[in-house]
């Protein structure tokens, strides 16, 4: 199915969509890269549930120890490498597909978080960071009083 014919059956996939673009042509040019530098973009959701904010990111193969998350007002900054694993030197390659990088993605957040109440959470190749919306952000009840 065509692009065009895609938004047009759900314009509200459109970000979606665009973001596949993105990440495709992202993709094409890094791997039509032959200087040498070798950037990956991982792929994630995000999503609001109970009062926070829900990111995960796929990052098969990335340790622990590889992967730093900040948080500046309200940006998420996920930066990491995925490290080349050495192989014997008698070794002889048949295929090579995986993809050994460093990676970056910044996130505007709706609101400014408390960044002593982000946890993150790696298990099975997937980071999970909860971002706990502040109080002073959550929507109150108002009550009308009569005069």
């Amino acid at each position: 199915m065509s692009y065009l014919a895609r938004v047009r059956r759900n314009p509200w996939n459109l970000w979606n969509e665009l973001d596949e673009l993105q990440n495709e042509v992202s993709r094409q040019f890094r791997d039509g890269d032959e200087s040498g530098s070798n950037v990956m973009t991982p792929r994630m959701d995000a999503w609001e549930s109970g009062g926070e904010l829900i990111v995960e990111l796929e990052l098969p193969g990335v340790a622990r120890e590889n992967v730093d998350i900040s948080v500046t007002r309200n940006e998420l900054t996920i930066t990491g490498k995925s490290e080349h694993k050495e192989v014997k030197d008698d070794a002889t390659y048949h295929q090579r597909e995986r993809q050994y990088s460093e990676f970056s993605r910044t996130i505007t957040l709706p609101y400014e978080p408390e960044a002593d109440k982000v946890s993150a959470v790696g298990k099975d190749g997937v980071l999970t960071i909860k971002i706990p919306q502040p109080e002073v952000t959550k929507p109150c009840k108002i009550a009308v009083k009569a005069a």
